[in-house]
C-alpha cells in the first residue's frame, strides 16, 4: 500500500530559513531538484512544506516542515525505498543544520569562519583580530 509517511528528526529549529538553506545543499549535493509539490504513488500531492524535492532516491518526491513543536518532519511516500535512504536524509539534514546553526552563531557573534567538509565530516574554523 502506497501513502505519505513522517518521520521527525529530533532537532528544534529556532530558524526555518537554515533548515531551507541546509535542504538546499542536500538537493545540489544530491543533483536533486526542488518541487512545489509531492506525490504518492497514485499521484495524489501534497503541497505544505517548507521545501520540497526530488531526486533519484526519492523520485516521488520529499517534502520537509516545522510542525508547531519546532521539530523537523519528512514527508514522502517512501514505499519501496529501503530505510537505509531515510536515515541518510535524516542524518545529512541533522548535521547540515547543526553546522549552519554553528557558523550563523559564529558569525554574529563578529567571529571569522571557515568551515570545510572532508571525508563527511565537517571542520568549522573560528577565529577574530580582537
Amino acid at each position: 500500500m502506497s501513502h505519505f509517511s513522517i518521520a521527525k528528526v529530533k532537532v528544534q529549529v529556532k530558524n526555518p530559513n537554515l533548515l531551507k538553506k541546509t535542504v538546499q545543499e542536500i538537493i545540489q549535493k544530491t543533483n536533486g531538484v526542488q518541487v512545489q509539490e509531492i506525490y504518492d504513488y497514485y499521484g495524489n500531492k501534497q503541497t505544505d512544506f517548507l521545501i520540497a524535492f526530488k531526486n533519484s532516491d526519492f523520485p516521488r518526491g520529499v517534502g520537509i516542515r516545522v510542525n508547531e513543536k519546532g521539530e523537523i518532519e519528512i514527508k514522502g511516500d517512501f514505499y519501496g525505498i529501503p530505510n537505509s535512504k531515510i536515515e541518510e536524509l535524516q542524518r545529512e539534514i541533522v548535521q547540515g543544520y547543526t553546522k549552519n546553526a554553528i557558523e550563523f552563531a559564529l558569525k554574529r557573534m563578529n567571529y571569522n569562519v571557515q568551515v570545510n567538509e572532508q571525508q563527511n565530516k565537517v571542520y568549522i574554523t573560528a577565529w577574530t583580530w580582537r
